[in-house]
């Protein structure tokens, strides 16, 4: 993808985006006339692969060509690489995150279950109900102590 913005002085908006965020969802028309949905990651393409991309773009349609000669800007290159979501290896990392992820939430829920101050940087500070009062709201989270003094956090959306 060419993030051309027809040649206008700066990049468009959807590029920013994936700037911020790299993750993608795509849809695609097939010969058919169905619609692809898939996955992707997005990257941006630098240096002589960019310029090869680019080039390519300008033969399919000559108005890139038009679109780089009417602004100072590199109009960038965007290349989206499709998700495997069956790949075992990916699943093991995702699931392995989520554990890593969960254990600090319970050890969060924990230390302000006991009425300590968070630490620095960690999060809000909020004041605490006792476990026997029921569930603690902190920001968009309940945290509800269980019955052996661990504690379970939920995220509320």
């Amino acid at each position: 993808m060419a993030a051309s913005n027809a040649g206008g002085p700066k990049h468009p908006a959807w590029f920013h985006n994936l700037r911020a965020d790299a993750h993608v969802s795509v849809e695609i028309g097939t010969a058919e006339g169905a619609v692809e949905h898939f996955r992707a990651t997005a990257v941006v393409i630098e240096g002589e692969e960019r310029d090869r991309l680019y080039a390519e773009q300008c033969e399919r349609d000559p108005a890139f060509s038009a679109y780089q000669a009417g602004t100072d800007r590199i109009i960038p290159v965007v290349a989206l690489h499709r998700l495997d979501l069956t790949d075992p290896a990916r699943l093991r990392a995702v699931a392995d995150h989520l554990v890593t992820v969960h254990a600090e939430l319970r050890a969060e829920a924990a230390f302000r279950l006991r009425g300590c101050p968070v630490a620095p940087g960690t999060g809000p500070a909020v004041p605490l109900k006792r476990a026997a009062e029921g569930p603690v709201r902190t920001g968009r989270a309940w945290v509800v102590a269980g019955r052996y003094g661990n504690a379970r956090h939920m995220t509320t959306r």
